[in-house]
């Protein structure tokens, strides 16, 4: 009796020290990485740029104030430049690739506050900095009116108070083009048909909650951010959480 114990006690240390196949074939096939050649400094260099990031962020509270009276807006509304600010800084986060980290981006905000603002800086954004050359944006809505007056309008609107911006641009009824560059943005209906085709690196959808018809559908299905892009997105604003 005690030998067969001590035989079970023996087998059951013994399993609990025995590797699976597949985790002792895991081991075999990794790679050792190379040790780092001067660890406290990466560890410096690490806490450091952590510091900046935690100082910026300390910055922009402190300039509130006076980014409120020169824009005369009230508390509330400020309270939002540093969401969208923490918005932006992962929104164009890339992998080892350079493909965004982030390709289905939603930013949800109570109304009027100035979430299509947000959008159209957005836009242009991606347009200037981050779309490389033709960079093709299309933004959508569930009609032409709504595609015209939400997103597009507000585009227009920036470009039309800054001089720069003014002189480079071209802007139409639902296109605005900018020619140094190639680039357009298009204002488009909940027309599928009409979007099959498009090798766009940003596609921006206004209110998705009301997309309800089929055609709506499948106009989210095809606006999907291109494979063969690296830098594309898609992006949802809305004020439903």
């Amino acid at each position: 009796m005690v030998q067969s114990l001590a035989a079970h006690a023996k087998a059951k240390v013994m399993s609990t020290v025995l590797h699976a196949n597949c985790d002792a074939a895991a081991a075999r096939v990794t790679r050792r990485e190379a040790p780092v050649a001067h660890p406290n400094l990466v560890l410096a260099t690490t806490v450091l740029a952590s510091s900046l990031a935690f100082i910026d962020g300390s910055v922009v509270n402190v300039g509130l104030p006076a980014i409120g009276r020169s824009l005369s807006a009230d508390a509330g509304a400020l309270q939002w430049v540093i969401t969208e600010r923490t918005f932006l800084a992962h929104a164009f986060r890339t992998s080892e690739s350079g493909r965004l980290l982030y390709p289905e981006q939603i930013f949800a905000a109570p109304k009027k506050s100035g979430k299509t603002g947000f959008a159209a800086l957005y836009v242009l954004l991606m347009t200037w900095l981050y779309g490389g050359r033709f960079p093709e944006i299309i933004l959508a809505a569930n009609d032409f009116d709504q595609a015209q007056g939400r997103v597009f309008e507000a585009v227009r609107r920036i470009v039309e108070c800054s001089p720069w911006l003014a002189a480079e641009v071209k802007v139409t009824a639902n296109k605005i083009t900018f020619p140094v560059i190639g680039g357009t943005i298009t204002a488009i209906p909940s027309d599928h048909a009409g979007a099959a085709g498009a090798n766009q690196v940003l596609s921006v959808f206004d209110e998705l909650w009301g997309y309800t018809s089929e055609r709506s559908r499948r106009l989210w299905d095809e606006l999907i951010y291109p494979p063969t892009r690296r830098i594309a997105a898609r992006l949802v604003v809305s004020y439903a959480g």
